[in-house]
């Protein structure tokens, strides 16, 4: 956990001020950047201002019958207090900086922060070289909830736009297999239909040939029988 040191905020105000011709490198996550010490100034100097208040005057007018028979102590008993409880806020503020990890946040913050700065100057200068206006960005809080919506739901869209379009293709190759299938079957159902169609064509005529000739043989015998009985 790093510890608490507080600058002075004109040191800050002129640093910030001050142009970077270049982004300056970024700070180490756990130590303490521009924006994360100017929170940890901000409450040495609320804390300095409180224990300020707490001094031992009015320390004392809160106890006047211990303060006028045992004011030493007393007085030992206030600098005890107001040390522990400078302690005790300072370790809380601590444990508060490292749960939350306000520190690497306030360092991402101000990554940002000075990268946006950054475009902004270099987008200015080249409308600046090219005879051009600065095309001003629309700030994300003006626009209209379902533009919002679009936007964070855009990759989750998109996303399962392609997986569908993927399962889709697979689907329609798989579907033109599938009817190729279904064609060559049914030529094969007509040529064998066509098979069978012949053979039951050649079956008809045999069939009638046969009958035919059992007539002439029927026919032979009657007169035979015929030509007996006449004799």
């Amino acid at each position: 956990m790093p510890s608490i040191t507080a600058q002075p905020d004109s040191a800050q105000e002129s640093h910030a001020r001050s142009p970077s011709p270049s982004l300056p490198a970024p700070p180490i996550p756990d130590a303490p950047g521009p924006r994360a010490q100017a929170l940890i100034n901000a409450f040495e100097k609320a804390l300095d201002t409180t224990l300020r208040r707490c001094n031992y005057d009015n320390f004392a007018a809160c106890f006047p019958t211990p303060a006028q028979n045992r004011g030493e102590t007393l007085h030992q008993f206030h600098k005890e207090f107001v040390g522990r409880l400078e302690g005790f806020c300072k370790e809380n503020f601590e444990q508060l900086l490292s749960d939350r990890s306000v520190i690497p946040s306030l360092n991402d913050l101000h990554r940002l922060i000075e990268e946006a700065r950054m475009r902004k100057e270099a987008a200015e200068a080249k409308a600046e070289a090219q005879g051009k206006a600065v095309e001003v960005p629309i700030a994300p809080h003006t626009l209209p909830p379902s533009a919002l919506v679009s936007s964070h739901m855009a990759p989750f869209l998109n996303a399962q736009h392609d997986a569908f379009s993927a399962q889709l293709q697979e689907l329609q190759v798989s579907n033109v297999t599938l009817l190729q299938d279904i064609e060559r079957q049914r030529a094969e159902m007509l040529h064998l239909l066509s098979s069978l169609e012949d053979v039951i064509g050649d079956l008809q005529q045999s069939a009638d040939e046969m009958k035919q000739e059992d007539v002439q043989v029927l026919a032979g015998e009657v007169r035979n029988i015929e030509m007996e009985l006449r004799g």
